[in-house]
Parts: structure tokens; C-alpha cells; sequence
């Protein structure tokens, strides 16, 4: 995606150049995020793949942890939680 004249790549826009995807990505939310937490509010299980502590790109996993979200290493973690015997 090309950048608007006179503006760097990512300027003004989502990670990687795009454009935000929605008002809460604009507001600095991530829909992913907003959904995790809605469904734990409801009650659901909610796991997440924790990423590098070096990366920004793994914070809302990490912060998912923190909330209380299952940590998953392996499918055999998702597997378990839900009961199924394989």
C-alpha cells in the first residue's frame, strides 16, 4: 500500500500501512481484544497464545494472560478445557 504524498507508511493508519479497520482500532482497541473481553464478561472461556515478551505485537495476548485467559502451548490445552477425550 502506498503512503499519501507527503506522509510516511503507517502514518495516519493501521499497523502496516492499512487503514484501521474499525472506530475501536481507530481509538486504540483492538477488535480482537474487545471481543475476548466481552466474552469473558459473559462468562465464556477465554484462551490465548502467549507471544514473545520482546514484541510489541504479543501485548494483548500477554495482557489477555493477565485477565484471566487460559494460557494455550499446545491444542491439546484447548482440547482439555472443553472436555473432549481424544
Amino acid at each position: 500500500m502506498d503512503a499519501p504524498e507527503g506522509r510516511l507508511p503507517g502514518a495516519g493508519t493501521g499497523p502496516g500501512g492499512r487503514k484501521p479497520r474499525s472506530r475501536l482500532e481507530t481509538a486504540g482497541v483492538a477488535p480482537e481484544l474487545m471481543a475476548a473481553r466481552l466474552a469473558a464478561e459473559q462468562g465464556r472461556e477465554v484462551f490465548a497464545i502467549p507471544g514473545s515478551i520482546h514484541s510489541a505485537l504479543s501485548r494483548g495476548t500477554r495482557q489477555l494472560i493477565r485477565e484471566g485467559a487460559k494460557r494455550v502451548a499446545e491444542a491439546a490445552d484447548v482440547v482439555g478445557s472443553c472436555g473432549i477425550i481424544l
